[in-house]
This record gives C-alpha cells, structure tokens and sequence, in this order.
C-alpha cells in the first residue's frame, strides 16, 4: 500500500506541475484529489499495520518491552561487555588477564553531551532498568554530581 500512495503522489506531482505550465484548474484539482486520495490510503493501512504487528508480536528491533519512550523514541542504551575470564595460556601478559575497568565508562550512549533536563526525562519514562539507574548514579557522583539528576536518582 506505500507503493500505491507513492504511485498517487508521484501522479499527483506529474498533475501539479502540468497545471502549473498550463494554467489550468481542473489538472490543480486533479493532483490535490490525487494527493489526498494517497493520504487516505496511508491513514487507513496504518492502524491495520499496528494491530498486524500487535498480533504477530514483530514490530521490529525497538519492539521490546522498555525499548521506547513513552512518544515512540527509541532508547539508545550502552551496554556494558562483561569482563573476559583470564587467560589460561602462560604467555598471557598481566594486561591481558587483568579484569576490564568499567567504572570510568558512561551508563548510557551519549550520556556525557546530555543535558541535566534530558537526563531526568529518561529516568522518568521508566525505560532503565535498576542496574542502569544504579550505575547511571555512580557516574553521575562521580563525574558531574548533578544535583537534578541525582534528586531523581534517588
């Protein structure tokens, strides 16, 4: 159905500029009849694209419980690698067995260019689970110690 109210938009585009050249009203009308008739279509598939998704359970990557915001915005969240078990061979340096350090890193992609603001709307939608929280609280005292944010925090 896309492809059908792209074809009418693309008609509706041909209509506008030949009533354009021409002068002519009736090829106007035509392209704004074309137009809207591909805006009914879109508006009609939509809702039954939804309840299809909804029944099938496919909606995507971003389908997942907690993975949107309540407006439909994806949420980008960092996931932190768990540190790899020490190496059994004995050329393994100390480097290369030592656990990974994750302290310093961010809790969430982005998160240092977030303001304080955006910050406490993300903890207030209720996308983050508790370890996120948590660890978005260790690195906010340890590095911006924002009052707002660490108010929401708690």
């Amino acid at each position: 159905m896309i492809f059908t109210s792209l074809g009418l938009l693309l008609v509706s585009l041909g209509l506008l500029v030949a009533g354009i050249a021409k002068s002519s009203v009736a090829l106007l009308m035509a392209s704004l009849v074309c137009t809207v008739v591909a805006g009914v279509v879109l508006a009609t598939v939509l809702p039954a694209t939804r309840r299809l998704q909804a029944a099938t359970g496919t909606g995507g990557p971003w389908s997942g419980p907690g993975m949107q915001l309540p407006n439909g915005q994806p949420v980008v969240l960092y996931v932190q690698p768990q540190p790899s078990s020490p190496s059994s061979s004995p050329s393994a340096t100390a480097e290369e067995t030592s656990p990974i350090d994750l302290r310093d890193a961010a809790p969430i992609v982005g998160y240092e260019s977030m303001t304080a603001q955006q910050i406490t709307k993300l903890i207030a939608s209720g996308a983050l689970t508790d370890e996120q929280l948590e660890a978005m609280r260790r690195y906010e005292e340890a590095h911006g110690a924002r009052k707002s944010v660490l108010a929401k925090l708690s």
